[in-house]
């Protein structure tokens, strides 16, 4: 996984290919949150789209658990496909998508 960005402590946005599915997968864990923090992360999202955009990407995959990471992903553009994924310990994982 490649890591777009990070932060001591407070967690990541990263970024793979599925060989299997041909598609960009974009992971995040950023723990610190409130209102100041998520106009921040605004500002670190575009950054990261223009970024991957000018890589000639312009759609990424994300599995989310549970609502609040769904809630998560949606503030930031992403959309469920409608779509699920099972893990290896057979829970369930929402499929979303984000057009860069």
């Amino acid at each position: 996984m490649e890591i777009l960005y990070a932060e001591e402590g407070n967690g990541f946005v990263g970024l793979s290919f599925d060989e299997g599915l041909q598609v960009w997968i974009m992971h995040n864990e950023l723990k610190a949150w409130s209102v100041s923090e998520f106009k921040r992360y605004i500002e670190v999202f575009k950054q990261i789209r223009m970024t991957l955009r000018e890589r000639g990407i312009y759609e990424v995959y994300g599995l989310v658990s549970d609502q609040k990471a769904l809630k998560f992903n949606k503030m930031f553009g992403a959309i469920p496909t409608g779509e699920v994924a099972t893990t290896e310990d057979g829970k369930f994982n929402i499929i979303t998508r984000l057009e860069v």
